[in-house]
């Protein structure tokens, strides 16, 4: 049976915020907006660049504490950060700060990152999922250290001695694993309180939703321990069409992904895929692959390119979300894209949550 009762929908503002040139005053008004209107999660992504290169990118891990005290019932998140630029203790610091200030309502992400985000800068990110494990068992071993218990870890990239935090969750922690890979979806499983994918259909979403719940069991946790969630890009309009063709090439960035690329047996040309477009590139180096990008549409089905997002008329919505939801999702993170982006956020919170709150 659906576990409907713990649907969930947050609004993020990620690369969604970037292609609608949506500067810090324009995000914060739809932050605002969606904690007026009950949104379970309000969500920003954590970049020093990204596409496109004269879009506004700001530390949202500030931008996030200076909206504190004006959210007053969403949940706030970070989707997501990495294990490169901070050290784990000071992420372990700063998530818990941030969930004392919001009396524990702070989600916080973490993927194993991406050149586009990083090479410029000279920060080193060599096996990135192995740093990613390390800082992950870090932060967990200084979240449960105490001054009269400490701490000591010694990984290959990080190590404690006698360490703890002088500061305490009000709640538990709660951190969400990009799990986009095998052994990224493992740590998940292994310690993540939720799974966080991007784009991805849901014949593979139920399939890796069903994975992590059987290694789950297997590490001693329940599958309630785990919320599964979803970034989903959102177009609602009368116009289906129009959006589609708003979302194609998006959905044709993510249709490159290796697991996608092997189960839909796609074929690009240069061997192009979405690891070296975006994962070991820099960001000018991805802005000029994606030039590409309408060109290779053509190698996807639109079939594969409509069922990782959701566009048209709120029934369309509604009909994709409840496939996903039969998948295993729980937790609707929303990329919402396109015209009238205010006016979609108001429409979904009145004509689509509702129906979720009564599904049966």
């Amino acid at each position: 049976m659906v576990r409907t009762n713990l649907i969930k929908f947050g609004v993020d503002h990620a690369t969604n915020s970037t292609l609608l040139m949506h500067d810090l005053d324009a995000i914060t008004k739809s932050a605002l907006l969606a904690d007026s209107l009950n949104y379970d999660g309000i969500f920003f992504m954590d970049h020093l660049n990204w596409t496109p290169t004269n879009s506004q990118i700001a530390n949202n891990w500030i931008f996030l504490s200076s909206l504190i005290n004006r959210i007053k019932k969403s949940t706030l998140g970070i989707l997501v950060t990495d294990p490169h630029r901070n050290h784990p203790a000071i992420l372990a610091q700063m998530h818990a700060t941030l969930d004392f200030l919001t009396d524990g309502r702070f989600i916080l992400g973490i993927g194993a990152g991406e050149g586009a985000n990083i090479n410029q800068y000279g920060i080193k990110w060599d096996r990135p999922v192995s740093r990613l494990k390390e800082a992950i068992e870090v932060m967990q071993e200084l979240w449960n250290a105490k001054s009269n218990r400490r701490a000591n870890y010694n990984g290959e990239f990080f190590t404690l001695k006698d360490a703890f935090l002088q500061i305490k969750f009000k709640k538990s922690p709660q951190l969400w694993v990009a799990g986009n890979g095998t052994k990224t979806r493992e740590l998940t499983a292994k310690y993540g309180t939720g799974w966080f994918p991007n784009s991805i259909p849901q014949k593979i979403y139920r399939r890796w939703s069903s994975e992590i719940n059987d290694m789950a069991e297997k590490f001693g946790r329940k599958n309630t321990d785990i919320v599964h969630a979803y970034q989903i890009y959102i177009y609602l309009s009368e116009d289906e069409n129009a959006a589609f063709n708003t979302l194609r090439p998006i959905m044709t960035v993510f249709s490159m992904k290796e697991e996608i690329i092997k189960e839909f047996n796609l074929k690009f040309p240069q061997n192009m895929n979405f690891h070296k477009m975006m994962t070991h590139n820099t960001l000018l180096g991805m802005k000029k692959a994606q030039r590409k990008v309408f060109d290779y549409s053509q190698y996807v089905p639109d079939s594969i390119l409509k069922d990782m997002c959701a566009f048209g008329p709120v029934d369309n919505i509604i009909s994709k979300l409840e496939d996903f939801i039969k998948a295993g999702v729980e937790y609707f993170v929303l990329m919402f894209i396109g015209n009238n982006y205010y006016e979609q956020i108001k429409e979904f919170s009145s004509k689509i949550i509702p129906y979720f709150q009564e599904y049966k």
